[in-house]
């Protein structure tokens, strides 16, 4: 299991999506403060599911989400997902590769994701657990958590050697199993209570029973005497309804006669009644021809009213007309006698004005020539003031620069003699920096000499070193390879064995079927086996039979019929033994007598039965099966079938493959069959595996053997490298503390240099510039002179043009004075005109308005004369035409007389009729009434009988229709009868309220109290298993422990030693009597210091020491990748160097990826990821792929750190894929 693949959306400063690669070997990611390097290692912490926003560098979990820019708008949620390459199935999940992600919202949702299915926090903590990885473990370390690992309690310390001694999980089974104690705990406290109360309420459960129980047996005498009583007042009622059922046939009779003279008599009403309809229609004709005459009466009469209003309308409007039309006239006069006056007026209005507009003119020409003269002056003075601002101007500035340049020569004259000072001092420090570069550079020399040779003895141990490793690789490659062959021959062999014995099974068992007999059968495979190299061939061959047997004896078939008749669960074939006769068989259509040519054909080997062997008094039944089966050599399915087909039809041809072609081209599939299952291939194997396995393990002794040699010479080359390196450190160390005191010597020599270099530059600087501010003075005081001369002149001019404006606007005033008073006058009578020209517009439209409303009076009144003559004509044809209406309505008066004396007479008869039918009703509703009152008796006695039914069925939910009245007699004695059924009332009443379910409880209850003593027993059975596995997992936990801690504690002195060069570290537990709960100290003494608490250590001893302690549980439980946030920032150069190589140790096992600033642990990565911000507040990522032959001469730290251009052999890239 290896780290694949990171992807960062919108998770701190990482706003865009970004995927970073990760490959074995070490990851470095480097770059800038600031720029977000540890938002990597967050990121990483933080979808493994980290749940404390302090521990990400946050005060609440949302501050991971993009909160925006100057440029950009915060994000909504923030999303990492975690790949992992499971081919190892490292993971306990069926998946090639594993992706977590952990997305959060800033509404504070979160969801978590595996493979893209949501899933709960906790399934992704026990998909990780005892992996090595988690947001808490050792494999993500920085440098905060380094000062947690030295500096915490001792149980917290503990969880370290816990997750390497992989007892976590371990912890959870024993958390869950004391959570399910307790909570089976309560259970039986809850189940002992409710036992209780189940128990109390059995007792009474069982008295309410036995109660339950006598009081059914007097309430079932009772209900016998009830029913024996129902059955006889059923009896009376029966023959009660039997008498009444007789008198209300015969008064059913009388009922049918009334009915038969009710009829007849509403007949004849019924003729009266259709006579009496007729005459009414025919009254209500006439009547209403009466209506409408007197309709059509009323109409003629108010149209001859409305005529008669009209005409005296129309003269009243006449009158009014006449009077109208006489004031319009005069009117119409004295508007245009005022017409003709307005007119007048305004031509005299107009003469005025013509006037006052010349006169204004005139003024407006002599106002503008006086302006354009202002004009002109003001520019004129405009100019003058602008030369003259200039010309202070400029005079101003002349001055200022006379003094700035008199103050700057008196500077330079200051600033030369201090120069003069310095020059002294540094030549004198200069001459004593000179005289020690010259002795640390012989000191230099020397140890350069020294390391020469130790880097060339070196170079020999680590050849020789690096050539017993590749050894001893190869050696424990083979020894592997070896140990894996010789497991697998056993288990191939154990596996073979197994189906051989599996087989022979089989085979007794059907040979078991014959008895005695058993003798007659025997399995095909013991008498026919293939040559060396065609077990195949006999399997294809025989592919169908599963299993198949000969036997010599005919008989036998009889038995196994019978026998397999009782257990048809076998599956076998009998093959009969018939001597060379069967070789007679032949294919169809050829003579039995000749035998078949062998065909020829170049993809033909050979045929079948030259591959085999059959014992000879088999061979005659067992030969025939095989002699036209030939064996082909290796081709296409189409290619055989296309160059054999001539050949099909006689013959059958076997392919390696197991493919069949048989007669007629009909292909069978056999398959290659497994050897394990293949019975002819089955035993050759098991006897080769057999003879193989002592010379494998012969070999792998040997191999052993040279593994132990091996490691010893390595660990003499190893330990001669370390006396080596541990002189070439020291020279080292000398050697670079003198490098760097020289360093500062020809540092400060340079800096002498350059400083007495710049002193020389800025005196001969200083000379120039001192010359030159000389020339410049006396120039500036030339041209001061010339710009007061210049001033004076351009002030004189100024004072003259001003007198002149001044006059100029006196006169330009009086005009403009003038021509306002003008220009008031012109507005005064165009006003007045306006008047004038608006009444004289009123006038002509009231005048139009008279003369129109004239003439339409005219024309109304023309028109009135001729309505008034129409209207009289009307008026006399209205007259006329009622004297004619008011003729027809007398005659239909008479007509209505006449009907309405017929219509009386028709009524008398019917009102006879009505009478008589009273009559006949009123006899018919009494015998109605006592027809009624006898049904009325017999459904009461129906309903009383009915009632006895339904009260026993209340009473005692019995259906009499169910019993049978024979079994109870009628009643001899009613009153003791009655006395006995009110005394058993009495004593069921006595008994009073019984819970007849009290029984049915009582069971329920019983069936509940043993229910529950059988889960309480569950509960003590599961309560004891609890207890005992949690005993068990203590008793694993504390030896997993116990062993893990003396590894570490081993590895840790060891890893301390390397790091330090000596020294003594110690893990001891605070408590060695209780090692499942103990916390853990560590105790370290560097060399040539007193053994002192780890707090006094200093920030790179602190490093290294809790790095000496990473690395030891490490070498226990290596993790598949580990996180190092600049974990290497407090360590120096030799202790860098004693880092990476003890860190080189775990690359074949586990991944690193880095953040760091340290150039030599640059140096070290396979792939580089440098993170820039390019844009304010957004990390971006450059990869690159670091060639190390390269990187060993310059390492790129300084052009990723300072996103300048990469060293080369670098290759940069701008995804985020290295």
């Amino acid at each position: 299991m290896r780290l694949k693949r990171l992807e960062l959306f919108g998770f701190k400063s990482f706003a865009d999506k970004t995927v970073v690669h990760f490959d074995s070997g070490v990851t470095c990611i480097v770059g800038p403060n600031g720029c977000g390097k540890s938002n990597i290692s967050d990121s990483i912490r933080w979808v493994l599911g980290e749940r404390s926003a302090k521990l990400l560098r946050g005060s609440k979990m949302e501050d991971v989400i993009f909160n925006g820019t100057d440029f950009r708008k915060p994000l909504a949620y923030a999303e990492v997902s975690l790949t992992l390459d499971n081919q190892d199935r490292g993971l306990a999940i069926d998946y090639q590769e594993v992706t977590v992600s952990r997305r959060l919202y800033r509404s504070g949702d979160s969801e978590y994701l595996i493979n893209k299915t949501s899933c709960r926090l906790k399934d992704i903590q026990d998909l990780i657990l005892d992996t090595g990885i988690g947001s808490n473990s050792y494999s993500m370390i920085e440098q905060g958590r380094i000062d947690y690992i030295l500096n915490a309690d001792p149980e917290e310390r503990r969880f370290l050697i816990e997750e390497a001694a992989g007892i976590a999980k371990f912890k959870v089974k024993k958390e869950e199993a004391i959570r399910k104690l307790e909570r089976t705990e309560e259970n039986r406290l809850r189940l002992q209570d409710i036992i209780h109360e189940v128990h109390r309420n059995i007792q009474y459960a069982e008295r309410q029973a036995r109660r339950a129980e006598k009081f059914k047996q007097e309430l079932e005498k009772l209900k016998e005497l009830e029913i024996q009583k129902a059955f006889h007042e059923i009896s009376i009622l029966r023959a009660e309804k039997i008498k009444r059922e007789d008198e209300r046939t015969h008064l059913q009779a009388q009922v049918l006669g009334l009915e038969s003279q009710v009829q007849q008599v509403q007949i004849a009403q019924k003729e009266l009644q259709e006579e009496l309809r007729d005459i009414l229609s025919r009254f209500k004709t006439v009547e209403t021809e009466r209506y409408a005459l007197e309709s059509k009466k009323d109409q003629f009469e108010q149209r001859g009213h409305y005529v008669e209003e009209k005409l005296l309308e129309l003269a009243a409007r006449r009158g009014q007309m006449e009077q109208e039309s006489t004031l319009l006239g005069t009117r119409i006069e004295k508007s245009r006698l005022e017409l003709a006056l307005k007119q007048k007026d305004i031509a005299e209005l107009l003469t005025q004005k013509s006037e006052i507009l010349h006169v204004q003119q005139t003024m407006e020409a002599a106002a503008d020539h006086l302006k354009k003269e202002i004009q002109s002056a003001k520019a004129t003075l405009e100019s003058i003031k602008l030369e003259a601002f200039q010309s202070a101007q400029e005079a101003a500035q002349l001055r200022s620069e006379f003094h700035r340049i008199q103050q700057k020569i008196e500077n330079s004259q200051d600033r030369r003699s201090r120069q003069t000072q310095s020059q002294t001092k540094f030549l004198d420090e200069k001459t004593q920096w000179s005289h020690k570069a010259q002795h640390y550079g012989g000191q230099i020399t020397e140890l350069e000499n020294r390391l020469g040779v130790l880097q060339e003895e070196r170079q020999l141990a680590t050849e020789k070193a690096s050539q017993l490793e590749t050894s001893l690789m190869i050696v424990k490659r083979e020894t592997e390879e070896l140990e894996r062959s010789l497991q697998s021959s056993a288990s191939r062999l154990e596996w073979l064995s197994e189906m051989e014995s599996t087989q022979q099974g089989r085979e007794n068992r059907i040979l078991e079927l014959l008895g005695q007999n058993r003798s007659s059968l025997i399995a095909l495979r013991r008498v026919m086996k293939a040559k060396p190299g065609f077990e195949w061939a006999l399997e294809a061959a025989f592919w169908s039979f599963s299993n198949i047997f000969l036997s010599e004896n005919e008989n036998i078939v009889q038995s196994l019929f019978q026998s397999f008749s009782r257990d048809k669960a076998l599956r076998f074939e009998v093959l009969l033994n018939h001597g060379r006769a069967n070789r007679d068989v032949r294919p169809e259509g050829r003579d039995p007598g000749s035998p078949l040519q062998k065909p020829e054909h170049p993809l033909i080997q050979c045929p079948l039965e030259d591959s085999v062997e059959i014992i000879s008094p088999y061979q005659g039944a067992l030969l025939p099966l095989i002699e036209n089966i030939y064996l082909v050599r290796e081709a296409p399915v189409e290619a055989l079938l296309r160059e054999l087909k001539p050949h099909a039809l006689q013959f059958q041809f076997l392919c390696p493959n197991g493919i069949l072609i048989g007669p007629r081209g009909v292909i069978a599939f056999a398959g290659s069959s497994d050897k394990a299952g293949a019975s002819f291939q089955r035993g050759a194997e098991i006897q080769d595996l057999s003879e193989k396995a002592p010379f494998l393990k012969q070999d792998l002794e040997k191999k052993k053997e040279s593994i132990v040699l091996l490691e010893s010479e390595i660990l003499e080359t190893e330990s001669q490298l370390k006396k080596l390196e541990t002189e070439r450190m020291d020279a080292l160390i000398q050697k670079e503390s003198f490098e760097s005191l020289n360093k500062g010597v020809l540092d400060r020599l340079q800096s002498l240099d350059q400083e007495l270099g710049l002193l020389r530059f800025e005196h001969e600087e200083m000379n120039s510039e001192e010359a030159q501010a000389l020339l410049r003075k006396e120039e500036l005081e030339a041209m001061l002179k010339e710009a007061e001369a210049r001033e004076k002149i351009i002030h004189s001019g100024q004072e003259s043009l001003l007198a002149k404006l001044e006059q100029l606007n006196i006169d330009y005033a009086h005009y403009v004075k003038e021509m306002t008073e003008k220009r008031a006058q012109a507005e005064h009578h165009e006003e007045k005109k306006r008047l004038f020209e608006d009444a004289l517009a009123l006038l002509e439209f009231h005048l139009k308005e008279d003369e129109a409303r004239l003439f339409n009076l005219q024309t109304e009144a023309a028109e009135r004369i001729v309505k008034n003559e129409q209207l009289q004509r009307e008026q006399a044809e209205l007259r006329e035409t009622q004297k004619g209406l008011e003729l027809e309505m007398t005659q239909i008066k008479i007509r209505l007389s006449e009907i309405t004396k017929e219509t009386t007479k028709t009524e008398e008869k019917l009102s006879k009729h009505e009478q008589s039918l009273a009559q006949l009703r009123a006899q018919q509703q009494t015998c109605q009434e006592h027809l009624h009152a006898f049904d009325m008796n017999l459904l009461d006695l129906d309903y009383r009988e009915k009632g006895i039914g339904e009260r026993l069925l209340q009473s005692y939910h019995l259906k009499l229709e169910e019993r049978d009245a024979s079994l109870y007699p009628p009643l001899e004695d009613e009153a003791a009868f009655q006395e006995n059924l009110e005394e058993l009332r009495r004593k069921v009443e006595q008994m009073g309220t019984v819970n007849l379910l009290a029984l049915e409880e009582y069971e329920e209850l019983k069936k509940r109290y043993d229910f529950l003593m059988s889960q309480q027993k569950d509960l003590d059975d599961a309560r004891e298993q609890l207890l005992e596995a949690i005993r068990k997992i203590n008793r694993t936990t504390k030896s997993l422990f116990e062993e893990t801690f003396l590894n570490v504690q081993k590895t840790f002195q060891e890893y301390y030693q390397t790091l330090f060069q000596g020294g003594i570290a110690k893990l001891t537990l605070v408590d060695e009597t209780n090692p499942l709960e103990s916390g853990i100290d560590i105790v370290v003494r560097p060399p040539g210091k007193k053994l002192q608490h780890i707090s006094l250590l200093s920030g790179g001893e602190k490093a290294l020491t809790a790095m000496a302690l990473l690395f030891a549980l490490f070498k226990i439980k290596p993790s598949p990748f580990c996180v190092l946030d600049e974990v290497d920032a407090p360590l120096d150069e030799a202790n860098i160097d004693r880092f990476l190589n003890v860190l080189k140790t775990f690359l074949a096992t586990s991944q690193f990826i880095i953040v760091t600033h340290n150039r030599k642990t640059i140096a070290m990565g396979d792939a580089l990821y440098g993170i820039t911000m390019q844009e304010a507040g957004v990390s971006k990522i450059v990869s690159v792929r670091v060639n190390q032959d390269s990187l060993n001469a310059r390492p790129p730290a300084e052009a990723i750190e300072n996103n300048t251009q990469p060293a080369p052999e670098i290759v940069a890239d701008t995804t985020s894929s290295p």
